[in-house]
């Protein structure tokens, strides 16, 4: 049996370690999953970088990590599931193993799409339009994305299971549960505390979207094109960062200071994020719809090298970091984002070792 998990581990903590544990079916069961990279679906830069918590996520019972490219880990949870899943199918996994606090929500009433579609287009959330289309019932962020996982397996009519499990508190946790998310974690973090729920000693310094508010405020005021060429723009939106620009303090006061029904705070920095890579729109509905043309694990043990080997002749296998760079120079890939995206978040962090 192969089961894949679809995570971020930013950063690991406790609860993830329970969804481990919970996603194997037995000791022979090969578990693979699937992480965002530099930058994460809520459109921030992740906490510190993937390999080290890919290597992390394995020393804890994950046996391969695959990169999930950025073009997908900062897109809306349709999209990001489907990047998800697509590499997940690809690297033949049986099952998907998710966690949720509503374990149950998604077997009680359908999503009407109609309706679905249509509160989109009328400016809501993604969370509250999908509210609306299953008949007032609220789902956590983990149930929509579980729900966006089944759909992205139902539309390449893949004979793999979709199932969740139970998120419970963390076990042996003083933390309250109210404060037991990673979001908790990572302010801690930025503060210089290591938190005793997180796994592992990720190693600093820590990344934060504040780290790019001088160069996010240079691309705005400066632009190399026209805004809206880049996902999650709508007509208003680089105008209200510009007038509210000088009267916030940091990076989160900005965006709160920006935001509308039509401009919620997260497709404004996942806007930002794309403005900062110079991903255009163009360039993400290409690889959108396309197959996974590579692999590139992050992270594995002896279990996850056998499972490589044994899927080597599927489609290419970038096993290091200067294969990656070859084959993004010889071929037209979605990597090639990736290799962007690592310079990218690099930056401040070279900038603060310089200037301590």
């Amino acid at each position: 049996m192969t089961t894949g998990i679809i995570v971020e581990y930013n950063p690991m903590h406790t609860g993830h370690l329970l969804h481990v544990q919970k996603a194997r079916t037995d000791s022979q069961d090969t578990l693979i999953a699937v992480m965002s990279g530099w930058f994460v679906q809520r459109g921030e830069p992740a906490i510190t970088d993937p390999y080290s918590r890919a290597r992390i996520a394995v020393e804890n019972g994950v046996d391969l990590v695959l990169l999930l490219p950025v073009v997908h880990s900062i897109q809306s949870a349709e999209y990001f599931a489907k990047g998800a899943v697509d590499i997940l199918l690809t690297a033949g996994v049986d099952r998907i193993v998710y966690g949720s606090e509503q374990t149950d929500a998604l077997q009680k009433n359908a999503t009407d799409e109609t309706k679905l579609k249509q509160a989109l287009q009328n400016g809501d959330s993604y969370a509250g339009a999908m509210q609306k289309a299953r008949g007032g019932v609220f789902l956590d962020a983990n149930s929509r994305l579980g729900l966006c996982y089944q759909n992205a397996v139902k539309d390449k009519r893949a004979h793999v299971e979709v199932c969740s499990v139970y998120r419970a508190p963390w076990p042996g946790s003083s933390v309250p549960v109210s404060e037991q998310n990673a979001s908790a974690l990572r302010k801690q973090m930025h503060t210089g505390t290591l938190p005793e729920d997180v796994v592992g000693s990720p190693p600093g310094p820590y990344a934060a979207l504040e780290d790019y508010k001088e160069i996010l405020r240079y691309l705005l005021f400066f632009p190399r094109e026209d805004p809206s060429r880049f996902p999650y723009y709508e007509p208003g939106l680089t105008n209200r960062l510009r007038n509210t620009y000088t009267r916030a303090n940091t990076m989160e006061e900005w965006i709160t200071l920006a935001r509308s029904k039509r401009h919620t705070m997260a497709r404004i920095r996942r806007f930002l994020l794309h403005l900062l890579l110079h991903l255009p729109q163009k360039e993400v509905l290409r690889y959108r719809d396309q197959p996974p043309d590579a692999l590139y694990p992050l992270a594995m043990n002896e279990k996850g090298r056998a499972y490589l080997r044994s899927r080597k002749n599927t489609l290419p296998i970038l096993s290091t970091k200067k294969a990656l760079r070859k084959y993004s120079a010889q071929n037209e890939t979605r990597y090639q984002w990736d290799l962007l995206a690592e310079q990218i978040y690099a930056y401040p962090i070279r900038k603060q070792k310089v200037n301590p």
